[in-house]
């Protein structure tokens, strides 16, 4: 497993193939270029393993001579001792005896001085075996290098980009496979934590509520398209019953205009099970700010666009090298047998540094109901402003624009502060809203009106969820985010993915481009397909619509057995 922190590739190796550090693909390419430089750093190792091997043969032979001295030495000390504890008269019979013994003993301790000595030496001057390490680190950077400058082919694409070949690659080693080819990639955000932003009226489903989508994604191993999803139910019907949504409709009429919506046309696609059928990416871009979860807690997914061009058939908006956040920025990538794309063959992206709940790992303070929640001050003091106070109109949307507008610059603040001050303004999510040309013509709009506390209220909710940095309560009991997910791969060893990078700032757009650039990957190609013009398909082809008419009879099977035609 590998996990980085926009940290560079180690290495550190004793074998010619690298094998500790260096890839199999990276291997495999020395073996066709570089033979020759391979071969003397392989006579290079054969002679220092000899002279490691003759080092340690003669360095057993000098450690035998030394235990040889400790054992005789021991036997000796033993008759000194017992001589030592005898009667006086007893040492005088045995004077030439005992003097004799002394003497061995001396002559024993010589000898294991030397023997010491010896190894002492011999030691000193071990070969320096490092340098095979350097040898092949030297070596495979400089294979690294001719990678990274070498050519390719739509043959190489299709390769290299096998999903067992990337699904097996540490952060790193993918790293340096991209080196070589176009670096445009594909992300998908996910969904975890509090949705607290919707910046797309067609996107708004789950705002305000806990998802658990990147759990539930680490658990099957894959990114799903939305009929991926409900294709894994136990039986043909639950799944197709959950695909349909059957349990929020009340009439068969409805479960036939969702049959419509899924497998015909809806207002969102004219080629509605191509689209539920899809699993859908950006190009250079991720998409956040229209389909994320937590402002400053995305969790997102980069595959190459190289593997998705050379290994799949895609469509949707656009091409696979599109910049840019617009909501055209769509691609529809179709897998086999809507299997999914395995979550190991892309790179996963988790903030490092948002602070996060101990238990949940979401920004938010979660209430009993399992929602986020709402922060009353900021709502409070403006109503309180406005309803309690005389004069909150004529200050905050007649008076104070014009004097601030008026002021030299350096002056605007102490204007707004002593506003604030006057009506116990105090949180900053209120102190700017009121600043906030577009919310004061809001209130102006609505100034005299009948329930006018009611819309101010309504107002001031809808303009803090837009704008506030955080729309929520904040969580109180907070680790950081890396720490959050560390925990949780340690506690579910079989969940982490295979290529973690851990990304600080919450920025995900800039992430993945800092990443690029700090793993060298700079290539860029001018042909969308990458060489595989055939797989860029139309998204009402056959190959979009594999078992359509197959599901779609099934699901009316199941409309049928809910709401029976009476």
């Amino acid at each position: 497993m590998s996990a980085e922190s926009f940290s560079g590739p180690t290495t550190n190796t004793e074998n010619v193939e690298g094998k500790k550090n260096s890839p199999q693909f990276l291997k495999q390419f020395s073996r066709e270029n570089s033979q020759e430089e391979r071969n003397s750093i392989a006579a290079a190792i054969r002679e220092r393993r000899r002279e490691r091997d003759a080092w340690r043969a003669e360095q057993n032979v000098r450690m035998e001579r030394k235990e040889s001295a400790e054992t005789g030495l021991e036997i000796l000390r033993s008759q000194v001792d017992s001589y030592s504890s005898e009667s006086f008269l007893g040492k005088i019979r045995d004077y030439f005896a005992y003097r004799n013994i002394k003497a061995q003993f001396a002559e024993k301790s010589g000898e294991l001085v030397t023997a010491q000595g010896a190894i002492d030496q011999w030691t000193q001057g071990k070969p320096e075996f490092q340098e095979v390490n350097k040898l092949l680190k030297n070596f495979y950077d400089g294979e690294k290098e001719k990678w990274a400058k070498a050519g390719y082919t739509p043959e190489d694409l299709e390769q290299q980009f096998g999903e067992e070949r990337l699904a097996g690659l540490s952060a790193d080693d993918y790293a340096t496979l991209m080196r070589r080819f176009p670096g445009e990639m594909l992300t998908h955000v996910t969904r975890q934590g509090i949705r607290d932003h919707a910046d797309s009226f067609w996107h708004t489903a789950g705002v305000g509520g806990f998802s658990n989508g990147f759990k539930e994604m680490l658990a099957d191993r894959k990114l799903r398209s939305c009929l991926s999803i409900a294709l894994q139910e136990h039986s043909k019907e639950e799944a197709m019953a959950k695909f349909l949504r059957l349990d929020d409709l009340r009439s068969r009429g409805d479960a036939l205009l969702m049959h419509k919506n899924k497998f015909d046309y809806s207002m969102a696609s004219s080629n509605a099970f191509a689209d539920s059928a899809a699993v859908h990416l950006a190009s250079e871009h991720v998409m956040d700010s229209m389909y994320g979860s937590e402002r400053g807690n995305e969790i997102f997914i980069a595959y190459p666009s190289a593997y998705v061009a050379s290994q799949l058939n895609y469509g949707g908006k656009g091409t696979l090298i599109d910049r840019g956040p617009g909501q055209h920025n769509d691609k529809w990538v179709y897998t086999k047998d809507h299997e999914g794309m395995p979550l190991d063959v892309g790179l996963v992206f988790i903030p490092e540094d948002a602070q996060v709940d101990l238990e949940t790992g979401s920004r938010y303070k979660i209430g009993e109901n399992g929602e986020p929640v709402i922060p009353q001050q900021r709502i409070n003091e403006a109503l309180a402003a406005r309803f309690e106070k005389p004069g909150f109109i004529q200050t905050f949307v007649q008076q104070l624009p014009y004097r601030m507008n008026q002021a030299p610059e350096q002056d605007r603040a102490a204007l707004a502060e002593a506003a604030f001050a006057e009506f116990g303004i105090t949180d900053p999510d209120a102190r700017r809203a009121l600043l906030d040309p577009r919310l004061i013509d809001k209130l102006a709009d609505i100034w005299g009106q009948e329930d006018e506390k009611k819309e101010y209220e309504k107002i001031f909710t809808k303009y803090f969820h837009q704008n506030a940095e955080s729309p929520y309560e904040l969580a109180d009991n907070t680790v950081s985010s890396r720490e959050y997910w560390e925990k949780y791969f340690q506690e579910n060893p079989g969940y982490r993915p295979s290529k973690v990078v851990f990304y600080p700032g919450g920025d995900p757009s800039r992430a993945l481009g800092e990443w690029r650039e700090k793993s060298g990957i700079v290539k860029r190609t001018e042909d969308p397909t990458y060489g595989f013009s055939e797989h860029k398909i139309a998204d009402s082809s056959a190959e979009a619509n594999v078992g359509k008419d197959r599901l779609a009879s099934l699901a009316r099977k199941v409309i049928d057995d809910r709401f029976p035609n009476t």
